[in-house]
């Protein structure tokens, strides 16, 4: 078992526990992420819902994430599995943008767009 490999509740197979989590302090939480990558210094994070319903706790850490407008998460609204998309919320610079209708096509064009505007801005063109 790795350090936070996670331990899955077959009946609610939503629900997932780091072996960890005793190590946090207080009422904080791991959280898994389904895709992240670092363009420059600029992060991506994506991450996929089965519903637009954030819990307060990442709704909390994506907002606190972005403040530093490096990074920037995509909620992609669907089901991962069999890669179907119905929504696409954009979190950047503290701020979680209205979840727009999606397809696959149109999250793909928004990581694309992304990757662009990181490329251009990363701290090594800056200098």
């Amino acid at each position: 078992m790795t350090l936070c490999e996670t331990k899955r509740d077959m009946a609610a197979d939503q629900e997932s526990e780091c072996v960890c989590a005793d190590c946090i302090a207080g009422k904080t939480a791991f959280t898994n992420v389904d895709a992240f990558t670092v363009v420059g210094d600029n992060v991506l994070i994506l991450q996929w819902r089965d519903s637009k319903e954030l819990g307060a706790g990442e709704r909390i850490t994506f907002e606190r994430i972005t403040a530093q407008r490096t990074a920037t998460v995509m909620i992609i609204e669907g089901d991962a599995e069999d890669m179907t998309v119905n929504s696409l919320c954009v979190v950047r610079c503290g701020g979680i943008g209205p979840c727009e209708p999606a397809n696959l096509e149109s999250v793909r064009n928004a990581i694309r767009k992304w990757s662009a505007h990181a490329l251009a801005n990363s701290a090594g063109r800056r200098l």
